[in-house]
């Protein structure tokens, strides 16, 4: 367990030092005190993203355990749902999801 610990230490110090020493050699400047201002925001945007990351965990255990029980319900018309569902899910790409439910379910 250590020396697996001890490795992707290493490994991640090497890529920390590619990146630094390529920004570097690329003329970036890497100082980040013009963001100190702003701690306080990043910070509450942070906790926000972890508390909808959260929310969102809860959501979807919830949701796919309904599908679950659904796809497993003696009833063939929850069955039916549970599959079409699914199907639909899986059968769209992300980003037509995405603009769906932001255009037609987020403005109702």
């Amino acid at each position: 367990m250590f020396k697996k610990l001890l490795s992707a230490l290493a490994v991640i110090a090497i890529i920390g030092a590619f990146f630094y020493f390529a920004a570097q050699k690329a003329g970036v400047n890497l100082d980040f005190t013009q963001l100190y201002p702003y701690k306080d925001r990043i910070l509450k945007g942070f906790s926000m993203t972890i508390q909808i990351s959260i929310y969102s965990m809860i959501l979807s255990l919830f949701l796919g355990s309904l599908l679950v029980v659904l796809k497993r319900s003696p009833f063939l018309v929850f069955q039916q749902f549970a599959r079409a569902y699914v199907e639909i899910i899986r059968g769209t790409p992300l980003l037509v999801q995405i603009i769906f439910f932001f255009y037609i379910i987020g403005t109702a």
